[in-house]
């Protein structure tokens, strides 16, 4: 049965919101807890993408641990994001037409996919270079002394952005779906959407043009194919008749 947001009572929806949270945090827990165990591991492939840095550093006396400690939680939540997804998902699924809540899998798992692929195209494709970029600014007289929590919270910044904006063509599809964007409309503002490329870019990157165009193109691309797959959802889109 279709329910829209007006038939949902709002300690009803507010219950299943909570539900949800406890739910992926519980899981996240879980899985954190577990990651603290490998933090070890973890750091040493995080150290492995900063070139010509053999060792890292800390300066304050707790610092290590709560770097760790903070790397372990991330990871629970990067293992736990499609958990977190289905949750998400359970939360606006009575909300959602039924001719779209059948391809509801699709898109979750389209989303976890999307997500991992752009925190991988972070950490080896675009982290090496900015990397490699800002050290070459420490010249022959310079050593680099990284820190423990410099090296993961860099990586933090970088990784996490990139798997959001990577969601841009399932949210579009979704959207297309439901009739509020169409493939000629995407079109015809590209230009537009270019600007606001290099906004978010801007806002989720480093302060350095380097980063922003690294961000920048990736996003370009997945906004052309939005498009593409708009155009395919406008032949399946969501009329009144099937709600």
């Amino acid at each position: 049965m279709e329910i829209s947001l007006r038939d949902l009572p709002l300690l009803t929806f507010l219950d299943r919101v909570r539900k949800a949270i406890i739910r992926s945090a519980l899981v996240v827990a879980a899985l954190a807890a577990a990651a603290w165990f490998v933090t070890d591991r973890i750091l040493e492939l995080l150290l492995g993408l900063y070139d010509g840095v053999e060792a890292l550093v800390y300066v304050h006396v707790a610092e290590s641990f709560m770097t760790r400690l903070k790397l372990a939680a991330i990871t629970g939540v990067v293992a736990g994001m499609p958990w977190i997804l289905w949750q998400v998902y359970s939360v606006v699924a009575p909300l959602v037409p039924k001719s779209l809540r059948r391809s509801g899998v699709g898109l979750l798992c389209s989303a976890a996919l999307l997500f991992y692929a752009g925190l991988l195209f972070a950490l080896y494709g675009v982290l090496p270079l900015a990397l490699r970029f800002f050290l070459s600014f420490g010249g022959d007289y310079v050593e680099p002394m990284i820190r423990i929590d410099g090296l993961v919270g860099f990586a933090v910044s970088f990784a996490l952005p990139f798997g959001i904006i990577f969601q841009l063509p399932v949210v579009v599809y979704f959207l297309g779906r439901m009739g509020l964007v169409s493939a000629e409309g995407l079109r015809r503002y590209r230009k537009y959407s270019i600007f606001v490329i290099f906004v978010v870019a801007a806002i989720l990157t480093p302060a350095d043009v380097f980063s922003q165009f690294m961000m920048a193109i990736p996003l370009m691309v997945l906004y052309e194919l939005s498009i593409v797959l708009v155009r395919t959802a406008e032949r399946r889109q969501v009329r009144p008749s099937e709600d």
